[in-house]
């Protein structure tokens, strides 16, 4: 989880500047934490920085959900006469696994948030909870963050609790079954799809529909759903169920809107920290073909040298300085010298 799968994985939506929104999004709470750093607001600066870890985490995160889905496809075969088929194998609980996974990461960047509307928005001082945030929410007026997040999490009128639902789904999922679904456990649900070029295999991971009967399984009052076999034949009838990828993205981008949101309603601006190579202490650079320089500041002259170990890594050393002018300028003088010798 240190690093993406891919170097270009970015999700659809987009910020209010057309960039990818969870980049974006990631680039700002973390320009925003160094600047509470540098004005000594330790504490405005650690919430911050989390929130922008939390959002990177849930990227990488989406992306090993999505290549779940990818793996399982190729050995899915087309169901005729336009049959459902449900089947638990070992696809379906690696996609359970990593959706329970992006839930938990979902539920860490909710909290993120919230602690950043309670503490900073909302001006409220002590520990935080979501039974206080959510007097604050309803005490407080003019406020599109707080509108938001409202909608996603409390108001059961004319909010679609989207978050909240997501909350119970990972309750259910981490807590009390080990799976999101009572009634078909970790099953992939196989459909036949029209297209422009025939008929397609579309896999669904079926996320269960009675929210009030997962709220009962969360809290340990009912377990009646298991192996239910009534329920299960209502559950499969369903005209449309809902996936399980579709619904974490959903939630991911709703966060990111309400994160972007926060941004703008507190007028907050980033600040990045601008390094040169005299705050450099140890750097390793790498190129497209592999080729590693590693460089240390000498304690005695000040300046960055080179570790060089053997003839063959000052030539692969030597090509990289060659192909990469932009690092000959930056270290102009040391490079000079290296590629005299």
């Amino acid at each position: 989880m240190k690093e993406s799968i891919s170097p270009n994985f970015a999700i659809r939506s987009t910020s209010h500047s057309n960039q990818c929104l969870a980049f974006n999004q990631h680039t700002f709470w973390s320009g925003v934490a160094n600047g509470f750093s540098q004005d000594g607001a330790a504490e405005s600066a650690h919430i911050c920085r989390r929130l922008s870890t939390q959002i990177i985490k849930s990227t990488r995160r989406l992306e090993k959900l999505s290549l779940s889905y990818r793996s399982a496809l190729p050995s899915q075969k087309i169901p005729e006469d336009g049959s459902v088929s449900f089947q638990q194998d070992k696809f379906a609980s690696n996609i359970g696994n990593e959706f329970g996974s992006f839930l938990d990461d979902l539920y860490g960047l909710r909290d993120a948030i919230n602690v950043i509307v309670y503490k900073i928005l909302l001006g409220k001082e002590g520990s935080f909870s979501t039974s206080a945030l959510k007097k604050a929410v309803a005490a407080c007026e003019l406020s599109p963050t707080v509108d938001l997040i409202n909608a996603a999490m409390f108001d059961d009128v004319d909010g679609d609790l989207i978050i909240s639902k997501m909350s119970t789904y990972r309750g259910v999922a981490l807590h009390s079954m080990g799976t999101s679904n009572p009634v078909t456990l970790d099953s992939l649900m196989i459909k036949s799809v029209s297209g422009p070029l025939g008929k397609i295999a579309r896999l669904v991971y079926p996320l269960y529909d009675d929210i009030t009967q997962l709220k009962e399984i969360e809290a340990g009052k009912s377990f009646r759903l298991i192996h239910n076999r009534d329920e299960f034949e209502r559950f499969a009838k369903l005209d449309n169920h809902l996936d399980g990828m579709e619904f974490a993205y959903d939630c991911f981008v709703r966060l990111l809107q309400i994160a972007e949101s926060l941004g703008i309603e507190l007028r907050l601006e980033p600040r990045h920290i601008q390094l040169t190579d005299r705050d450099i202490l140890k750097a390793t650079f790498t190129d497209d073909n592999g080729n590693v320089v590693h460089l240390e500041r000498d304690p005695i002259s000040g300046a960055l040298k080179e570790r060089i170990e053997s003839h063959f890594q000052l030539s692969a050393i030597v090509n990289f300085h060659q192909d990469y002018r932009v690092w000959n300028s930056y270290f102009a003088g040391y490079n000079q010298r290296l590629l005299v010798a």
